[in-house]
């Protein structure tokens, strides 16, 4: 097929046209040539009197996003390729943009016919060709930036809550050494996320969880040190191991406190409940006892 067409721009005015759309980039650069002024002109812009020569025309991103239906990073894309490709020039300041078609006689139909005919055909071909390709690229940027999109958590959330009870325990610790501004403005919404990844990644016990938050938060050493989720992360195992060790420590300790107990109680009288290993009756004998000292 060849030849070419005239096409008025009253086209703009037709039903078709006007339908509310995200334009195709053949439609936005059809659009470009609608645009431009076909003899030198010129426009009053606020103030300032600017001569538009034939074949541009003044405009602004925001007006062509709007326009196009296209996103900041679609429109400068697809500029910057017909920038390269050679198709248009373009120029803008604080106030405006400025376009300009290059070789705009050859679409206005002055000069050779068959160039008139060939040249558009090439240019819309070539730009077709290269803006399929950074077309998938714009949709595989599209679908990172939606996977990175951080999630966000309500307060019902179970990791919202658990966010919500260790800024508790950790704010009444802050507040007792004069920290609180340390914690104050923590981000609830990252430390929920901490504790999703504690317990999906991490695989961590949540009622253990619970557990080494309560012990991390008394700890005389640890309360001042674990104070955002993430250091409670990095260091759960050595958090594990260590009340695991105190505790059973704690226990050895109350056992010999018992059998002091048990012995002293059967030294002064007392008696003792052979199956449950209860003291019975010694309760005077106990409050005489001197404080047990490890």
């Amino acid at each position: 097929m060849s030849g070419w067409i005239k096409l008025h721009r009253q086209i703009w005015d037709h039903w078709l046209y006007q339908e509310k759309r995200s334009f195709s980039r053949y439609e936005a650069w059809l659009d470009i040539l609608l645009m431009a002024n076909h003899s030198d002109n010129r426009v009053l812009l606020g103030s300032e009197l600017i001569e538009v020569e034939r074949g541009s025309f003044i405009t602004s991103e925001l007006k062509l996003m709007d326009r196009w239906g296209w996103s900041k990073k679609k429109l400068r894309t697809f500029l910057e390729l017909l920038e390269k490709e050679g198709m248009i020039q373009k120029k803008s300041d604080r106030k405006k943009t400025t376009i300009k078609v290059l070789n705009y006689g050859l679409y206005q139909g002055s000069g050779d016919h068959g160039e008139t005919t060939e040249r558009p055909r090439r240019d819309y071909e070539e730009t077709q060709t290269r803006m399929i390709k950074n077309d998938k690229n714009e949709k595989k940027d599209n679908i990172s930036s939606s996977r990175n999109k951080p999630k966000v958590y309500s307060e019902d959330d179970k990791y919202y809550r658990m966010a919500l009870y260790f800024y508790s325990r950790v704010m009444e610790v802050a507040t007792l050494n004069n920290k609180e501004h340390l914690v104050r403005d923590a981000n609830l919404q990252k430390w929920a996320d901490e504790f999703r990844k504690i317990v999906e990644l991490d695989k961590r016990d949540t009622k253990e969880l619970k557990q080494i938050i309560d012990w991390a938060t008394s700890d005389p050493f640890w309360q001042t040190n674990i104070l955002s989720p993430s250091k409670l992360r990095k260091q759960y195992v050595n958090l594990a191991m260590q009340m695991s060790r105190r505790r059973r420590s704690d226990d050895r300790k109350n056992k010999v406190n018992d059998n002091l107990v048990f012995l002293r109680a059967q030294l002064e009288g007392g008696e003792m409940d052979e199956q449950t290993g209860s003291q019975l009756a010694i309760d005077q004998s106990i409050g005489s006892l001197p404080p047990f000292r490890s």
